[in-house]
């Protein structure tokens, strides 16, 4: 990938160089522990697993393009984030070097579910800024919540790139 190329497959520029910095960040960081799991766990091929790491980090990186909602992965995507939380000490280092905080599956104050407001508004943002269409989750399990501070307000996409507010979507702050 050379510098001018969007990271993670963007098809929009968020328009702020730290944010493409840090996608970019998450875009290189080293999978390879998670994927092998995946492969030996799940019994997926190479191909597949490669696939749904790079689904993985874009689903993930949903946390610094739209801060302030919680966001549902694809059923294959969530089976690789689980590998991932699974390992507890790289999944710990991993938040800390692309969040600055731990991101927890389960958002604060867990409810049966986030509700089809927020299944819809990932599935939107995944159109959004990949340009790709992700079957929707099978259920509305949590994900992408935690107990943490949002990213600083400097790796943040600008306003003018932003999804419109999405009533009934679980936001952040409620």
């Amino acid at each position: 990938m050379d510098g001018s190329e969007l990271p993670l497959g963007l098809v929009l520029d968020p328009k702020n160089p730290k944010l493409i910095s840090k996608l970019r960040e998450l875009d290189q960081y080293d999978f390879t522990v998670i994927s092998k799991k995946c492969e030996r766990v799940l019994k997926w091929n190479p191909e597949d697993t490669d696939r749904l790491a790079k689904q993985a980090k874009q689903f993930l990186a949903l946390a610094l393009l739209d801060p302030d909602y919680y966001h549902v992965p694809a059923y294959d995507a969530d089976q690789y984030w689980h590998r991932m939380i699974l390992q507890t000490t790289w999944y710990k280092n991993f938040c800390d070097s692309i969040f600055g905080f731990f991101l927890s599956h389960d958002p604060p104050e867990y409810p049966a579910t986030l509700g089809e407001e927020t299944i819809d508004r990932s599935v939107a943002l995944m159109k959004h800024w990949y340009g790709i269409i992700i079957n929707r989750p099978a259920e509305c399990s949590g994900g992408g919540g935690g107990d943490h501070t949002h990213p600083a307000t400097d790796v943040r996409p600008t306003e003018s790139t932003l999804l419109p507010p999405t009533p009934g979507a679980r936001r952040r702050d409620s």
